[in-house]
């Protein structure tokens, strides 16, 4: 019963879906109820992620087809299981991605732009923390980066990740100088993004909305009509009525 009530797609029941993702005992059958508990309105926090990569792989390997999961955070597993050695991680790194393709498609407004700059972030630590001298330092281009050294966790993406957004989260009070700094290191996201393609069935959803429409016109013309022809029986009636009424009087009066 929960498995099923957990497939839907509109039953939100956002507590109940992080209990069963983050705290359910996992085994072979379980794993199939955190996979229908992550799969829609579900998220992992920065520090969820965080744990479960670093303690509990195989519970974050279920959640690959969470679709409201934020991109970054399938970027970040996406990566987490194609480093791994073994072909199954591979394979769960295939699965993330093809959500995160999925989940980049279909954002959009202020959601997308929010989410955009988390990933932007994201794949600056990728390049930050892959610069990785033998002596375990960082290695920056120029003087133009140095300021971003203390960010910098070498050989971790998602702790320079983590840094750098904790960074950005103070954005408000940064100066022209500041803000120019950032905007200068944030890499380009075109090669990432996919061309952006309405949900599948739009179409078929869009003609049942306008043949709705069409027939809520026909339907409101038909029943103003009946109004109308409403109030024309009804003088129609009275005047009936009157006539009667004036011929029944005259009777009376001349016999």
């Amino acid at each position: 019963m929960l498995m099923r009530l957990l497939s839907r797609d509109d039953a939100r029941l956002d507590a109940c879906r992080k209990e069963v993702a983050l705290a359910h005992p996992l085994d072979k059958r379980t794993g199939y109820l955190v996979s229908a508990a992550s799969h829609r309105w579900f998220d992992l926090t920065d520090e969820e992620f965080e744990s479960l990569r670093q303690s509990d792989a195989e519970r974050l390997a279920k959640m690959s087809a969470a679709q409201d999961m934020r991109v970054v955070v399938l970027k970040a597993a996406a990566d987490f299981f194609h480093d791994r050695k073994s072909f199954s991680d591979g394979f769960r790194g295939v699965e993330f991605e093809e959500t995160y393709d999925g989940r980049l498609r279909q954002l959009k407004g202020r959601r997308r732009q929010y989410e955009l700059r988390q990933l932007r972030l994201y794949m600056l630590a990728k390049k930050l923390a892959g610069r990785e001298s033998p002596d375990s330092r960082p290695v920056l281009n120029d003087d133009s980066e140095a300021w971003l050294q203390d960010y910098i966790v070498a050989g971790n993406t998602w702790g320079t990740y983590r840094k750098l957004a904790v960074a950005w989260g103070r954005r408000a009070g940064w100066n022209n100088s500041q803000r120019g700094k950032w905007k200068a290191v944030l890499p380009d996201l075109s090669d990432e993004l996919p061309d952006y393609q309405r949900p599948r069935g739009y179409e078929q959803v869009a003609r049942s909305l306008r043949s709705m429409e069409r027939r809520l016109a026909v339907m409101e013309k038909l029943a103003t009509d009946a109004r109308a022809l409403g109030r024309s029986v009804v003088r129609a009636a009275m005047w009936v009525s009157i006539v009667w009424v004036a011929i029944f009087a005259l009777r009376r009066v001349f016999g």
